[in-house]
């Protein structure tokens, strides 16, 4: 099984978190953490990528409607980009 993985890159704009692998019970606190560690160094806007999503089981849809919702809460613009056209449309 390839390992998840999650990149940072932050910059003057955010700060992008590109998620690798299976988002899942295992991993999906990790991405939580990250996004919190984005908003305590100030961050008003956070990209999620799911773009090397290859899994996403409903933890990992938990973590995302979190996210969604604390960036809400605290007025940062979320923005996602969308994971592969599989794993889309079971999500839809």
């Amino acid at each position: 099984m390839p390992e998840f993985q999650i990149e940072t890159e932050e910059t003057e704009a955010g700060a992008t978190l590109k998620l690798i692998g299976e988002l899942d019970g295992a991993t999906s606190d990790g991405v939580i953490v990250r996004f919190e560690r984005a908003l305590a160094a100030g961050c008003q806007q956070v990209t999620l990528n799911l773009k090397d999503v290859t899994f996403i089981d409903s933890a990992g849809l938990r973590a995302i409607i979190l996210i969604q919702r604390r960036a809400a809460e605290r007025g940062v613009s979320l923005v996602v980009a969308p994971p592969p056209a599989p794993i889309l449309e079971l999500l839809e």
